[in-house]
């Protein structure tokens, strides 16, 4: 697992947790460092990582490749989503509309199908926790959020695998 942090882990949050972040050797901790890039096509294949003050055409070793499937972003009270594609569909905050709350403002595209709760306006691409429109920004909503978006993997799944 790789936490991906803009910052440094530790300054806001609680001691404790960022004491055993690090202690756990299961995670990779990439302090300052923003995602600059998702890549792939029909699913997520990788991100391209920057690490903040580099100039990525300058400094080539300021940038990291990173085979990954999936992103949980946690982006906090103020939505930072601009590396988010245009495609999916945000409030006048910026925070992302996803579910019934996307499809009444007419973002939904498809019409033979309503979207799971966690999707956005870009069919089979959720979101889930603080970057969501509405949430409360509190941990549990996100992790109920995360808890959610499982069972709407394994829906969106079975819809795909029925239409192939």
């Amino acid at each position: 697992m790789h936490l991906i942090i803009r910052g440094r882990l530790g300054p806001k949050m609680s001691e404790y947790l960022s004491v055993r972040i690090r202690a756990n050797n299961r995670i990779t901790v990439h302090e300052e460092t923003e995602i600059a890039e998702v890549i792939g096509v029909n699913y997520i294949e990788s991100v391209l990582l920057n690490k903040k003050g580099h100039v990525s055409n300058i400094d080539s070793n300021s940038e990291t490749l990173l085979a990954v499937s999936a992103i949980f972003v946690f982006i906090g009270s103020q939505s930072s989503a601009e590396w988010i594609p245009n495609l999916v569909a945000r409030d006048s905050y910026g925070f992302i509309l996803t579910g019934p709350d996307m499809e009444k403002a007419g973002y939904w595209p498809l019409t033979y199908r309503e979207p799971c709760p966690l999707e956005t306006s870009m069919p089979r691409v959720l979101a889930a926790g603080d970057i969501r429109s509405g949430t409360t920004q509190r941990v549990g909503f996100a992790v109920g959020d995360g808890s959610h978006a499982v069972s709407c993997v394994h829906r969106l799944r079975s819809i795909v695998r029925s239409l192939t």
